[in-house]
């Protein structure tokens, strides 16, 4: 009776013993496809396509992401080179540097169009720098307020209709592209009008912020303490003003508590308002600013969720409801204004490390926790990679690494497609060098793979069906592109390996065994391995462990489909009691012309 191992569609397995394992999986599979009938295969990611070649930098890129502009065919990809914050333009190709002086770690987006502008904006963070851009011009965001007191003085030279009693005058900047304004100046001290008078104010500042486009004038009503619209100065360069109007005609309250967002490297968009959260000082707090006003963030409007030590590491949307992902847990934001939010916790026993593992997808949200990839489906939290638990232990062996703990906090990315969980995390060998891999769990088999990729960032184009990663350019080493990583029928950047191990069999049902029936209760302690053949293209080696000693090595070059009915002899020593196959490709593999189908024993 023969051995046939085929149809490897089980995907990357890493059970605590292999004899666990099922019979199509595999125990350790480094740039392996198995999608494609169920063979073995190189991997059809990390390939170069030329859609992002404008996107290139002597620096790692980093933090990319896409937003489709509205009304016009052009996609402005935002991402890091290094310390320095760009966006490229696909319509005209160009790379333009928003900033210079980000922090070097991550960034994060959220797309959201202010109550007056035509245009959506992009508003970023990274704890440091806070910059919103519309594809055209950036700018900071939010606006300091004035520092200065303006002067009020009556002037004898004119009458005006104000009635007689104290007045105080404050101002504040403006920008009417977005509707955002500054917290009010300091008021000048209360100056005494008769009736009839009219008043002279002067020393209104100008700003140095380029985004500020008026200053709006302020007016208490004779003997009142609320402040009133009065004027607007239509630009950044008027310095005085003469006031004749009367108490009646002022009618618009000034909004006194109106301050510049707070302190984080968190953002995101709920419905009318921007969230934000990361802050330092107060990890367990989030703030939303005012509706439709994403510059203006009073200093009441934030939630508190549990305590400082559990942190809010980061925000997403499950079903249209708001989830904040924390160090020990998940928490839900309920409510639709800042009068109404409160925070709940959910169901989930844990949280994450590694704020940024986090992916959305359409069955739950998938994050890195220590000891594996944990699935949120809106009230708890199930653990998805029991078949690979080996990789999240302490200690690498020879054959897989484990994922880097020290690194993975800062450096783990992540994305969600066609339903797949792509998780780009540093891991460690058995030497101790660390570099980044591609775990990728396939949601509707369910199945895991490991890609070797160099990338150092994801982004996910859920539009286009195309997963995109920063990556050292084959022909330059000094140089990093933005490249598609799902690009089939593309030159590879690197020289892909496969490199797998089937599960453990046992050899005492190998083999000729005359009348098997009758003595099956009376098994015999070992078996021999006389022949084997193999269905594969290309050109593989093969390794053949015998009671977990490595006891057979054969390489095979050049296969084709016409040696899939060749038998090859095995030594006539080859007996035990249990074999497993590792089976490595070896010269130049890649996707169609290193395939391997199946592998018979007798």
């Amino acid at each position: 009776m023969g051995l046939l191992i085929d149809n490897f569609d089980g995907g990357w397995q890493n059970k605590q013993r292999q004899g666990l394992l099922p019979d199509k999986a595999l125990y350790k599979a480094d740039d392996v496809a198995t999608d494609e009938l169920g063979a073995i295969m190189c991997r059809r990611l990390h390939t170069i396509n030329a859609r992002f070649s404008g996107v290139s930098s002597s620096s790692v890129i980093k933090n990319i992401y896409q937003l489709d502009v509205e009304g016009r065919r052009k996609r402005l990809v935002f991402h890091t080179e290094g310390t320095s914050l760009c966006v490229w333009n696909s319509t005209t190709g160009i790379s333009r540097t928003l900033s210079s002086a980000m922090s070097g770690g991550h960034v994060s987006y959220a797309a959201m169009k202010p109550v007056l502008s035509p245009l959506t904006y992009v508003f970023l963070t990274d704890g440091t720098v806070a910059l919103c851009d519309n594809g055209t011009t950036s700018k900071t965001w939010g606006i300091d307020g004035p520092t200065r007191v303006p002067t009020a003085t009556i002037d004898p030279d004119f009458s005006g209709n104000l009635s007689a009693g104290d007045y105080k005058y404050a101002f504040s900047f403006y920008d009417k592209s977005t509707g955002s304004e500054s917290v009010l100046s300091p008021a000048t001290a209360a100056l005494t009008v008769t009736a009839s008078n009219a008043v002279a104010v002067s020393d209104i500042a100008v700003s140095s912020n380029p985004r500020v486009t008026s200053r709006r004038v302020y007016r208490t009503i004779a003997e009142g303490g609320s402040f009133y619209l009065l004027r607007v100065l239509d630009d950044n360069t008027t310095t005085t003003l003469l006031d004749t109007v009367a108490d009646d005609n002022l009618t618009t309250l000034a909004t006194l508590d109106q301050d510049i967002p707070p302190e984080g490297d968190l953002v995101m968009t709920y419905g009318d308002h921007l969230l934000i959260a990361g802050d330092p000082n107060y990890p367990n707090r989030l703030y939303f600013c005012v509706a439709n006003y994403p510059d203006q963030w009073p200093s009441t409007y934030y939630v508190s969720v549990g305590s400082a030590d559990d942190q809010i590491q980061n925000m997403f949307i499950h079903e249209g409801a708001p989830y904040l992902l924390l160090t020990a847990g998940i928490a839900r934001l309920l409510g639709s204004d800042p009068d109404t939010f409160v925070t709940t916790a959910t169901r989930s026993h844990l949280g994450t490390y590694a704020r940024w593992s986090q992916a959305v997808g359409p069955d739950g949200t998938y994050f890195l926790a220590y000891d594996g990839v944990y699935r949120f489906d809106g009230v708890k939290s199930t653990r998805v990679s029991d078949a690979i638990g080996r990789v999240f232990g302490l200690t690498p062996k020879t054959w897989y690494d484990v994922v880097d703990r020290a690194t993975a906090g800062d450096k783990a990315d992540a994305a969600f497609l066609q339903g797949k969980y792509y998780l780009l995390v540093p891991m460690k060998t058995a030497t101790g060098s660390v570099a980044n891999k591609l775990l990728v769990y396939d949601t509707l088999a369910p199945r895991w793979d490991l890609y070797n990729v160099s990338a150092d960032a994801l982004f996910a184009d859920e539009g286009r069906g195309e997963l995109y990663g920063g990556i050292e350019d084959a022909s330059d080493s000094s140089k990093y592109t933005v490249y598609n990583l799902m690009a089939a029928d593309a030159s590879s950047i690197d020289t892909p390996e496969v490199d797998v191990v089937t599960k453990e069999y046992d050899m005492r049902d190998i083999g000729e065994f005359p009348q098997r029936d009758i003595l099956k209760p009376r098994q015999r302690n070992v078996g021999w391995l006389r022949k084997y053949r193999v269905d594969a293209i290309g050109s593989w080696v093969l390794r053949f462990y015998v009671d977990g000693v490595l006891r057979y090595t054969e390489t095979l070059t050049g296969l084709t489909e016409f040696d899939a009915n060749t038998w090859r002899d095995f030594p006539s020593t080859l007996k035990g009691r249990q074999v497993f196959i590792r089976i490595t490709s070896s010269g130049s593999p890649q996707p169609t012309t290193h395939i391997f189908r199946e592998l018979e024993l007798v």
